[in-house]
């Protein structure tokens, strides 16, 4: 699954190509390694995103505790969810 992230006026949201197959719980991101986790509601399992996020956008998001996740076919938006983000 391709996973655009887009940052814009400090919020987030994420374009994922595809549908997820499980539930998100939570979306997290990492100060120290500057990347997000996804974690999944039914079992806790965690996908890593290889898209570091540097220290502004960092700061621009910090104040945020949701972010939008839209799920497309081909440009077309198929849904749209948000979820919570934490910041560690």
């Amino acid at each position: 699954m391709q996973i655009m992230m887009h940052i814009s006026d400090g919020n987030v949201a994420f374009a994922c190509q595809g549908v997820l197959l499980e539930p998100l719980s939570k979306i997290v991101l990492n100060r120290e390694t500057r990347l997000f986790t996804m974690i999944f509601r039914r079992n806790d399992r965690e996908i890593e995103l290889d898209c570091p996020v540097d220290e502004e956008a960092i700061e621009t998001i910090s104040k945020n505790r949701m972010c939008g996740v839209g799920f497309f076919d081909e440009r077309n938006l198929k849904g749209a969810i948000m979820v919570p983000m934490e910041i560690h």
